[in-house]
């Protein structure tokens, strides 16, 4: 890994990035340790973006400027396409933790769920004028999160807008990662993309829990927007192959 370190980070032209991307195709990455900055879930995506030569960011916009660039390992696993916290925020992240959540094995109250659409737990997600909203009739006391629709369409078409989908296998033995082929969407269709929620094409994930037993402080991974690969398609106007 040490000797990527030469490689200048900064935002690539589409020009730079095309040939990044033609060269990905075909090489093989090892898994780094957490220490590295590589490691955790989504190691392999921020050693996409270091070899595309694409600062590290939390932006809501495209990593490249013109081209969001995410990293897949397997058709099976849900594709996070953005984090957005609902427009009444903390409150209500709060409301479903403390009401609605369950104990984890260190005691803390949890609310790691997933819902397209409704859920076995009793969440469903509807709609309430311009808003999206996540639902349970058992808790009727819970502030329910929304998000309105200019929320929801601005971050997907401002972020996703051009997306290049760059996807691999991963090997157990030794743990590795090989960049298989890359995929370009075009054209998103924002209205398509709240269709998609209201369906449960889109899965609305949270992640979020108390820091110790009974704190009022929360540990918040982010509340996710994800999609089956397969899906993608539903959400843009165009796709075509890239590279060999």
């Amino acid at each position: 890994m040490s000797k990527w370190r030469t490689i200048v980070l900064k935002k690539p032209s589409d020009t730079e990035l095309f040939a990044r991307l033609q060269g990905l195709i075909g090489t093989t990455v090892p898994q780094l340790e957490s220490g590295s900055g590589f490691g955790g879930t989504g190691g392999y995506g921020l050693i996409t973006e270091y070899l595309l030569g694409i600062p590290a960011n939390n932006r809501d916009g495209p990593d490249s400027g013109t081209w969001e660039v995410k990293t897949h390992g397997g058709m099976s696993n849900l594709l996070t396409l953005f984090h957005k916290s609902p427009d009444n925020g903390t409150p209500a992240i709060r409301s479903l933790v403390k009401q609605c959540g369950w104990h984890d094995k260190h005691g803390r109250l949890s609310f790691r769920h997933t819902l397209k659409a409704n859920s076995e737990k009793g969440f469903y997600v509807a709609r309430d004028g311009n808003r999206i909203v996540v639902r349970n009739d058992q808790y009727p006391d819970i502030l329910p999160p929304y998000w309105t629709d200019d929320t929801l369409v601005t971050a997907f078409a401002y972020k996703l807008r051009r997306l290049a989908l760059v996807s691999g296998t991963r090997h157990k033995d030794p743990k590795e990662f090989t960049y298989k082929s890359i995929r370009l969407y075009v054209d998103a269709l924002p209205f398509a993309f709240l269709d998609a929620i209201m369906r449960g094409i889109v899965a609305i994930d949270f992640d979020v829990r108390e820091q110790r037993p009974g704190s009022k402080a929360l540990r918040n991974h982010g509340t996710k927007f994800r999609i089956a690969v397969a899906d993608l398609p539903k959400l843009y106007d165009r796709n075509e192959n890239f590279g060999r």
